[in-house]
C-alpha cells in the first residue's frame, strides 16, 4: 500500500522528492481534464490538511484498496438507485389508490 510521491509536496512533506508514503485510505474518486484521480489519505498524516489527489499510477501498491473502494461505490450507486425505485413505485402505488375505482360491465349488470 505505498505509492511513489510526485509533485507538488514541500520539502516539510518528504525528505525528497519520489519518496514512498503509505496509503490508509481512498476516500473519493473524480475526473480532471478527462483522467481519472483518487483523493488519498496518508498513514501517519493529517487526513484533512494532507490529503492529496493521486492518479492511479500513482498508487501502484494498493489495488486491494481501491478495489475496495470501486466497490463500495458501486455499492452506494445501487442502493440509491433501490431507492429512487421504491420511492417511484410508491408514489405510483399511491396515484392508483386514489383514483376512483375501474368498473367493468360485469360490474354494471349485478
Amino acid at each position: 500500500m505505498r505509492r511513489r510521491r510526485q509533485g507538488e509536496l514541500s520539502g516539510e512533506d518528504c525528505d525528497q522528492e519520489g519518496d514512498e508514503s503509505e496509503v490508509e485510505a481512498i476516500v473519493d474518486k473524480r475526473t480532471r481534464r478527462g483522467r481519472e484521480e483518487f483523493l488519498v489519505h496518508w498513514k501517519g498524516l493529517d487526513p484533512i490538511r494532507e490529503a492529496t489527489w493521486e492518479p492511479p499510477p500513482n498508487l501502484t501498491n494498493c489495488t486491494e484498496l481501491l478495489r475496495s473502494f470501486e466497490n463500495a461505490k458501486l455499492g452506494d450507486y445501487l442502493h440509491v438507485k433501490i431507492m429512487l425505485l421504491t420511492i417511484s413505485l410508491f408514489k405510483h402505488c399511491s396515484k392508483t389508490a386514489n383514483a376512483s375505482p375501474i368498473t367493468t360491465d360485469a360490474d354494471d349488470k349485478e
